[in-house]
This record gives structure tokens, sequence and C-alpha cells, in this order.
């Protein structure tokens, strides 16, 4: 018999074991979609982080007033103008945007109406007057637009 007992606690030791294995493992997948979860938050906070770029604005009104320089955070891909029309709303700086044919540009910018005195608002990035349309022109991390009051 005290082999019979034996094998009998042994299973019940196997059974024990088991039913604890078995426990276990049902609650390991409930904190592992927790940490899958908490991941997926912190990928796609990076990805947001990662699809915003740091630029600067100047606006040069091209008289004895001061150089406005602003920092601005935009979205990936933004273009120059989309930058101007941000910095203008959030310092509240008049502008005004004509579209025509060929595209948009600025009208008036900071009280400045483009045709006086046969001077219009032009913009240049990185010191280099742009090619194509302030609406088209994409800007890239770092980048410094320049808005000037010029003939």
């Amino acid at each position: 018999m005290k082999n019979a007992q034996k094998i009998i606690l042994g299973i019940i030791g196997i059974i024990i074991v088991a039913v604890i294995g078995i426990w276990g493992l049902t609650q390991n997948p409930a904190s592992v979609t927790n940490n899958t979860n908490v991941s997926s938050a912190n990928i796609n906070a990076n990805a947001n982080s990662a699809a915003q770029i740091q630029t600067s604005l100047q606006i040069d009104r091209q008289d004895s007033s001061t150089v406005k320089v602003f920092s601005v955070k935009m979205e990936k891909d933004s273009t120059a103008l989309a930058q101007l029309q941000k910095v203008a709303a959030d310092n509240n700086i008049p502008l005004e945007i004509k579209t025509e044919s060929f595209g948009s540009y600025v009208d008036s910018l900071d009280g400045l109406k483009g045709g006086t005195d046969g001077k219009y608002w032009m913009y240049s990035v990185n010191g280099k007057t742009a090619e194509v349309g302030a609406d088209q022109y994409k800007l890239a991390e770092g980048d410094v637009a320049e808005w000037k009051f010029t003939k």
C-alpha cells in the first residue's frame, strides 16, 4: 500500500503543479497585452514627434524696424506658406494671401500690402531665393524661411 500511496501522492502533486501552471499561463497574456499596448503608445508618440520638424521664420519689413524672428515646430512636409500662416495666426500678425492660376502668394503681411512703392513680399529659405511658390516649397528640419518686403 505504501507504493500505492506514493503513486497517488505523486499524481496529486502533478495535478497541483499542472493547475498552478495553467493558472499562471492564463494570467500572463493580460500583462503581456498591457505591455504591448504601452509599447504601441510609446511607438506612436515617437512616430508623432518624428513627424514634426523644427524651423525658423523671419519677417523683415525692410524699414528701420527690427526683424521679427520665430521658432516654429511644424509637421513634416509643411510648406513655407503654411509656416507663415501658423506664425501669423499664433502671433496676431495680419496676413492676406491671394490665390491666382499660378498659385498662392502673400498680398499683405504685418500691415504692408504688396505693390506699395513697388515692393512685394518675397521669401527665401536658408538664404537662397526659392524657385517655387511658398505654397509648394516643403520645409525640412532646421530650415530658416525669411520674408522680405522688397523690390
